[in-house]
């Protein structure tokens, strides 16, 4: 009787036991169904653009240059807004007194000054004729570019610089070309249709970025970077950021305006918005004064009559 009872409370024990691992394994189970639904959640939720997917907390002070580098070419974040948390993260310990600029928009406002400073120098400028703006005026809304204001010349630094002599660059009002050639045909010319296409083109071209620009200088110079940078290589980016992580503690630009160099941003700036818009501008403007060039010769061509000299042979 006594080792009967023993053996019962074993299998007891026993029964017991194998009832609470087999639970136990359940909930096991149910919670790696339970995590992988999450799992699969996530990535479902992932392919969806509408989804904005968070990263983690990031000390972007101690970004190395293979870290930004590698931020941006894995497109883990927008190249503009990667380079305002750098710069916010660094201005946490650079002397506020060295700092003649209000926050990264203002910055960068600076430094396109500095830049479209050190273009301009000893550029040549001049307007355009009452009969040009005449011409010209159909085509751009005078309160955002008025063409009595606008001047455009040769800029000797751009003649070395620029992989096409036709570029141009604009600083609001002021538009500059590599070109001196360009810029005396141009301003020789009577009146625009009297202008090949092709001449006709690179002025619409510039002057629609002065209609971007709006009368505000800063504006356009923040869109312009951020556009810039969000087209731009990821090398590029980061050498940008070291010039101006640089000038941020000793106030020399120099090199920050030396990456800005033309020929170094021909090869990212056809594809921002701002360079887009002027492109379809300029065709626009070339195709509508094509059309009313033809319209001028026909109505200055006369139609000339070349009377027959066969003889008209009449048979009897």
């Amino acid at each position: 009787m006594k080792y009967s009872t023993q053996i019962l409370m074993f299998l007891l024990f026993l029964t017991v036991g194998f009832v609470g691992f087999m639970t136990y394994q359940i909930f096991i189970n149910e919670q790696d169904i339970v995590q992988s639904n999450i799992v699969f959640s996530i990535s479902d939720n992932a392919l969806n653009k509408n989804t904005t997917v968070k990263l983690p907390a990031v000390n972007y002070a101690l970004l190395s240059d293979d870290d930004i580098v590698n931020l941006i070419n894995d497109k883990l974040i927008a190249p503009s807004v990667l380079l305002e948390k750098i710069y916010l993260a660094e201005t946490t310990t650079a002397p506020k007194t060295l700092m003649s600029w209000s926050g990264w928009n203002g910055l960068l406002a600076k430094v396109f000054s500095l830049y479209m400073d050190w273009v301009g120098k000893g550029a040549k400028m001049q307007k355009f004729s009452t009969q040009m703006v005449t011409d010209l005026s159909p085509y751009y809304d005078a309160k955002k570019c008025d063409l009595k204001r606008v001047t455009f010349g040769y800029a000797p630094r751009l003649k070395e610089k620029l992989n096409s002599p036709h570029l141009g660059i604009t600083d609001g009002y002021k538009i500059m070309f590599g070109d001196e050639k360009y810029v005396k045909t141009f301003a020789s010319a009577k009146k625009l249709t009297d202008l090949s296409n092709d001449n006709i083109y690179w002025m619409a071209h510039e002057l629609t970025h002065c209609e971007q620009y709006a009368g505000n200088r800063d504006k356009y110079a923040i869109r312009w970077f951020n556009e810039l940078f969000d087209h731009a290589a990821a090398g590029f980016i980061k050498d940008f950021w070291k010039a101006l992580k640089k000038a941020i503690w000793t106030l020399d630009f120099d090199p920050v305006v030396a990456m800005l160099a033309p020929e170094k941003l021909a090869q990212y700036d056809d594809d921002m918005p701002l360079e887009v818009e002027a492109y379809e501008k300029g065709v626009e403007v070339v195709g509508k004064v094509s059309k009313i060039r033809l319209r001028e010769q026909l109505r200055v061509t006369p139609v000339k009559v070349t009377p027959s000299l066969v003889p008209i042979k009449i048979n009897p």
